[in-house]
C-alpha cells in the first residue's frame, strides 16, 4: 500500500486488483485480474510498480489502467522499492534473494534468505526483511550484515510456511502473507511485525 498527496491509498488485494481508496469512500479499481499481488512502490513519474508473484513478473500500472511488463522470470517477487538513482530493487521469496532490476534483467545482490519479503532504501543500504528469521539486512556494495533479528515477523525458522487458498466468491486465494517495509518522512524505517500484528519503528541510531 501506498499513500498519495491527496491522501488516496493505493493497495493491491487477494483477487488480483490494484484500487485506489479514499477513507469514507467507495475504492475505484485501477487494474483486476492479475495473479497474487504484493510489494506496492509509485514511480517518479506517478505510475505504480507492483510484484505480481504468481507469474514472476514485476509490473508498470499507468493512471488508465495500462500494463507494462518491467521484469519477469523472477521467483516469487514480493517486496519492491526504488532507489534515489532510479534502481529497482525486488526481493524474490522462492529463491531467497534480493535482486536489482537492470535492462529489465535481476542481478543477484544478496542470496541466501529464507523468505525475503519487504524492501526499502534508507541512506546507502538496501534494507530487505527475511520475513521466517526475523531478520532486518541491510545490503551496501554486495556485503550484507544483519541490522535487528528476533523480529516478530512469520512462524519463526524450522515452521511450515501455509498458504491458505482463500474463500471462493469471498476472499479470492492464495491468501499470502506479506511482512513489508516503509520509510518514514524522518528517515526512520518503519516494519510490519505480521507474526504478533505490531508495528516498529528503527532510526539509524537505534
Amino acid at each position: 500500500m501506498v499513500e498519495e498527496a491527496d491522501d488516496a491509498l493505493i493497495c493491491t488485494n487477494s483477487a488480483g486488483d490494484v484500487a485506489r481508496y479514499r477513507p469514507g469512500g467507495e475504492a475505484e479499481m485501477i487494474a483486476t485480474g492479475l495473479d497474487t499481488l504484493m510489494g506496492l512502490v509509485t514511480d517518479s513519474d506517478g505510475s505504480w510498480l507492483v510484484c505480481e508473484s504468481g507469474t514472476g513478473r514485476v509490473l508498470r500500472i499507468d493512471g488508465k489502467g495500462e500494463l507494462e511488463v518491467v521484469a519477469d522470470g523472477l521467483d516469487k517477487p514480493a517486496g519492491i522499492t526504488i532507489g534515489a538513482d532510479g534502481t529497482l530493487f525486488v526481493s524474490e521469496i522462492g529463491s531467497g534473494r534480493l535482486v536489482a532490476i537492470v535492462d529489465g534483467k535481476p542481478q543477484v545482490l544478496h542470496t541466501g534468505m529464507i523468505e525475503p519479503h519487504g524492501v526499502a532504501v534508507v541512506g546507502d543500504p538496501v534494507m530487505v526483511l527475511d520475513r521466517t528469521a526475523g531478520k532486518l539486512i541491510g545490503v551496501t556494495a554486495g556485503t550484507a550484515t544483519v541490522l535487528a533479528s528476533g523480529l516478530p515477523t512469520g512462524g519463526g525458522v524450522g515452521r511450515r510456511i501455509n498458504t491458505p487458498p482463500g474463500i471462493a466468491g469471498l476472499m479470492p486465494g492464495p491468501l499470502s502473507a506479506f511482512a513489508d517495509l516503509a520509510v518514514l518522512a524522518d528517515g526512520r524505517l518503519c516494519i510490519g511485525c505480521d507474526g504478533n500484528g505490531s508495528v516498529l519503528t528503527l532510526s539509524q541510531h537505534s
